[in-house]
């Protein structure tokens, strides 16, 4: 075989082992999310709920959210279809929203965790105080889904 036929048969071989190497990418990345720690799916859903560019619960998006159980979800609805006059954000266990959110370490029993979630109000000034939430996590089909949320 003449050397220029080695090197186009290399490098044809190494194309489409990159081909193949980058084709295999988003698998590993969903395989990554369906993984995802108790702690980051807290923080990804709150993340989702907080920059949502409307009112999730009004809107019926929670309803779809990867991050919650279909049980939940409709403790949720079943909560908030009982306010007669106002009411309160049963994800974030307030009217308002607070100023920062500190996610805590997971706390994993088998297939169940809790994670306990600060919020700062008025963060930085003389004012400032914390209020816990404790979210449940229940592990669903290979990855953490919020099962409750614990207002305190």
């Amino acid at each position: 075989m003449s050397k220029n036929r080695l090197r186009l048969s290399i490098l044809g071989l190494l194309m489409v082992l990159t081909i193949i190497v980058s084709g295999c990418a988003p698998v590993r990345a969903l395989t990554r999310a369906k993984t995802a720690a108790p702690e980051e799916v807290v923080e990804s859903f709150y993340d989702w709920y907080l920059q949502y560019p409307g009112n999730v619960i009004a809107d019926g998006a929670h309803r779809s959210s990867q991050y919650l159980t279909e049980g939940f979800v409709e403790k949720v609805d079943t909560v908030v279809a009982s306010f007669e006059q106002g009411g309160y954000d049963p994800f974030l266990c307030a009217q308002d929203v607070p100023g920062d959110l500190i996610i805590g370490d997971a706390e994993v029993s088998g297939n169940q965790a809790t994670v306990t979630v600060q919020e700062v109000w008025n963060p930085g000034t003389e004012v400032e105080f914390v209020k816990e939430v404790v979210v449940e996590l229940e592990m669903m089909g290979g990855g953490w889904r919020i099962s409750n949320i614990i207002c305190r």
